[in-house]
């Protein structure tokens, strides 16, 4: 028989938290999320709290390095349950869903997108379905005066309004766990399309209010340019696209042969839908399509003069 010790930890932005729960066979105070970095990369505003609010945890880890790695998701319990040892890239990436999910539930919407004031306009810059040049877009308008809202992740909340953004427009580092061999090196990809980058990234200052346009830029150097404003119901797949599957992760999996579990639950999923209808009736959506962020901003720059 063995005595096991408990650990409790709370993180996440505002009232949207989550609580994690560790046990392992020795006292140990230290942190689940020790390095925050991809966190507050894909949110922004990540807190640690050292007071606990939440009655119930959102995971429960048995943290004991001789079990096989394991993860099951509790429906009825709306709880992530892990056991082994887990690397901390492959535990930040469940924490972001936990804690998406939290805020989702508190009409709190986390967009996979950069986002810039430009000439007194909030751009957002965002994935849908595919991932092809929001930071190579972002790096453009910030070269032409752009502001930057968010580097990677952009809360927007019910009435459209901006709640907040993620602070960098790189990712420092990834941690064991997150690594992509498929994905150029953020210091290092952008030299593809420039000489240098701006001297610094300005950030906005003070309330942003509301969205006004959304762009899914498509750039892959051999693109003619083509310019086309979504109707209803691309603008409607690709938001919705954007704010589940970058997130719930169900397309993916954790480590070898260990799938995501399905977090998410139809409550959820109907409420993002009927959000990515309400942004659709607010807020103009176009795809454009460019062989580089030069000429994909200058038809942004196109459409603003056109709504002037």
């Amino acid at each position: 028989m063995f005595i096991l010790f408990k650990h409790i930890e709370e993180l996440g932005y505002n009232n949207a938290r989550v609580r994690l729960d560790r046990y392992t066979l020795e006292r140990d105070e230290s942190r689940i999320v020790k390095d925050p970095v991809f966190l507050e990369y894909r949110v922004g505003e990540v807190v640690q709290f050292n007071d606990f609010k939440k009655e119930n945890p959102n995971l429960v880890w048995y943290c004991i390095e001789d079990n096989k790695k394991i993860i099951d998701f509790d429906q009825e319990q709306d709880r992530m349950m892990l056991a082994g040892k887990w690397n901390l890239g492959e535990i930040q990436k469940i924490v972001l869903a936990l804690l998406v999910k939290e805020m989702q539930k508190q009409d709190m919407f986390l967009f996979h997108g950069s986002a810039v004031r430009y000439n007194g306009k909030n751009i957002l810059f965002m994935t849908g379905e595919n991932n092809h040049g929001k930071t190579m877009t972002l790096i453009e308008s910030a070269l032409r005066g752009a502001e930057i809202i968010a580097g990677e992740g952009l809360v927007i909340n019910n009435e459209q309004k901006v709640v907040t953004g993620s602070h960098d427009v790189f990712l420092r580092k990834r941690v064991k766990g997150t690594e992509r061999a498929d994905i150029a090196e953020s210091q290092t990809g952008w030299k593809i399309f420039f000489e240098h980058l701006p001297p610094q990234f300005e950030r906005v200052k003070g309330k942003i209010g509301r969205i006004d346009l959304i762009i899914l830029p498509s750039i892959d150097g051999n693109f003619d340019t083509k310019v086309t404003k979504l109707g209803q119901f691309e603008s409607e797949y690709q938001t919705f696209s954007c704010l589940s599957q970058s997130y719930f992760l169900a397309h993916q999996i954790l480590a070898s042969g260990i799938p995501m579990p399905n977090i998410d639950t139809k409550e959820l999923r109907l409420k993002r839908s009927a959000f990515c209808t309400d942004c659709f009736c607010k807020i103009p959506y176009y795809l454009i399509m460019a062989k580089n962020p030069q000429t994909l901003f200058d038809q942004v720059e196109v459409i603003l003069k056109e709504k002037k």
